[in-house]
C-alpha cells in the first residue's frame, strides 16, 4: 500500500507512475484513482535497469586480402557499441594480431567469446565492427563494415544473430567475412 503526501496531491506509486488523491482524508473514499502510463512507457520502465550482454562467439575470414602465394593475413578487429550516450570501444586481440587464412577449415576464429558490451543499455544501441589485414610494405585493408541498430523493446533485441538467419540479404554475411554474436539478458 503507498504511503500518502503530507502535502500534496500526487503520489509516485511505481508502474502507474503517479496517484492523484483527493484533498479528503483516505478514509474519505474506498480507492485511489489511478492514471495509467501508455503502452510505450510501460515497455520502457520494464527494461530500465535491465542489463545486457553482446558476446562475439566467431569470425569468418572470406577474403584474406593477400595474393594468392600468401596464406594467411593477419587481422585485428575493433567494436564499438553506442548506448544511452556512452560509446563502448574494444580492440582485439589487445596485443599482436590473429593469422587467419580464407581457405576452408582455416578461415574462422571458433569460440572468441568476446564480451563487446555489458550493461544498462539506453533506449536504442549502434552495434559496429570492423576489422583490419595489416600489412607490413603497403596501407593495410580493411574488411566491411558492419553495423546494426537495435531500438524499440528491449526483448526484441535478445537473440542469436548469425549469417543465414535472416535470408541473403543477412548483414552479418558479409563480402569479406562474416560474423556471429548473442545479445543476452544479464541477471
Amino acid at each position: 500500500m503507498a504511503t500518502y503526501p503530507e502535502d500534496g496531491t500526487t503520489l509516485n506509486v511505481g508502474r502507474y507512475r503517479t496517484v492523484e488523491l483527493d484533498k479528503r482524508p483516505p478514509e474519505a473514499y474506498c480507492f485511489d484513482r489511478v492514471i495509467p502510463i501508455s503502452k510505450e512507457q510501460d515497455a520502457m520502465s520494464d527494461q530500465e535497469g535491465q542489463r545486457i550482454q553482446i558476446v562475439l562467439r566467431w569470425i569468418q575470414i572470406l577474403d584474406n586480402l593477400e595474393p594468392f602465394y600468401k596464406d594467411t593475413g593477419e587481422f585485428v578487429f575493433r567494436s564499438k557499441v553506442e548506448s544511452g550516450g556512452k560509446v563502448h570501444e574494444k580492440k582485439f586481440p589487445e596485443q599482436g594480431y590473429y593469422s587467419i587464412s580464407d581457405k576452408p577449415g582455416w578461415n574462422r576464429l571458433e569460440k572468441l567469446n568476446k564480451v563487446l558490451f555489458e550493461g544498462v543499455p539506453g533506449e536504442s544501441l549502434v552495434l559496429e565492427l570492423t576489422g583490419e589485414e595489416l600489412d607490413q610494405f603497403t596501407a593495410n585493408d580493411h574488411l566491411d563494415h558492419y553495423r546494426r541498430e537495435f531500438s524499440g523493446d528491449l526483448s526484441a533485441w535478445l537473440g542469436h544473430y548469425e549469417p543465414v538467419d535472416e535470408g541473403s540479404a543477412d548483414p552479418e554475411n558479409m563480402k569479406t567475412w562474416r560474423i556471429c554474436y548473442d545479445i543476452l539478458k544479464v541477471d
